[in-house]
């Protein structure tokens, strides 16, 4: 019965260690997580200069662009803004009207350029900045834990870059579900009230100040029910398969081997 107990406060142990650094392995990859919410967290930003960009710097060819802004600024429903990855033209189409639009406008275009599909145009993300801007206002503020917005066509959503998280964070942009992206910066240098910023301006901490840890942790352990579901999996297969093995050695065991010769009887004893 003891074995049986530290068994289980082992594996309880386990979990509560596993489960956020496999949610920080999988983002740390460029994966991004669902939060229960339907937010997605897309980043994790150590640095305290800010985000990872994955884009290169916008450093466009000396050539006439005008085409390309014009077509996605006048389609701006059906258009995610565009950019250049030092090799082409990107034009990041919504819809399959806009793919064909896109082709037919730039057939003849000098530049190399190619059509990446997205799932939301800029007009949407325009305005689900404000929406969420108005959603995570506190007292006319800006929610303490956010830095600011960007609608990133690198991420096709809303970019949320948040210095402290927890799952009420999530709770409060849940309406926006996929169109809104957190990117987490604990170590983000940004101004506070005492430096000279605005009353209610973001502060970070830091991951390990103790104020803030515990909301992170929380998250991170009870927020992704995929990485939950995965790593209690696997804890179920750690404790089953080997009582799998032990029980069917058991069964194969040979039985005893007789002492007397089949057809005789044990002589009596005296």
């Amino acid at each position: 019965m003891r074995r049986r107990l530290l068994l289980i406060a082992s594996t309880a142990v386990a979990l509560a260690a596993a489960i956020p650094l496999s949610v920080i392995a999988t983002v740390a990859m460029g994966i991004s997580v669902l939060h229960w919410s339907g937010v997605k967290l897309t980043e994790i930003s150590w640095s305290p200069s800010g985000v990872n960009d994955r884009l290169l710097p916008v450093n466009y060819p000396a050539a006439d662009i005008n085409r390309v802004g014009t077509l996605v600024t006048q389609h701006s429903d059906m258009f995610n803004q565009f950019s250049y990855d030092g090799h082409a033209i990107i034009v990041h189409a919504v819809t399959d009207e806009a793919e064909r639009l896109a082709r037919q406008t730039l057939a003849d275009y000098p530049l190399p350029w190619r059509v990446d599909r997205v799932r939301h145009s800029e007009q949407l993300l325009s305005a689900v900045v404000q929406s969420a801007f108005d959603n995570v206002r506190r007292d006319g503020y800006l929610d303490t834990r956010i830095v600011g917005f960007d609608d990133s066509v690198d991420r096709d959503c809303v970019m949320i870059l948040a210095v402290r998280i927890d799952n009420e964070l999530f709770a409060r942009l849940a309406n926006f579900r996929d169109t809104v992206c957190v990117v987490y910066a604990p170590n983000l240098i940004v101004a506070t009230q005492d430096s000279g910023g605005p009353p209610g301006s973001a502060y970070a901490a830091g991951f390990w100040d103790p104020a803030t840890l515990p909301g992170a942790y929380w998250v991170l352990l009870t927020g992704f029910p995929l990485h939950i579901g995965a790593m209690l999996l696997l804890a179920a297969l750690v404790w089953t398969v080997p009582w799998l093995v032990r029980r069917r050695r058991r069964t194969r065991r040979p039985p005893p081997a007789s002492t007397t010769e089949p057809g005789t009887a044990k002589a009596p004893t005296a």
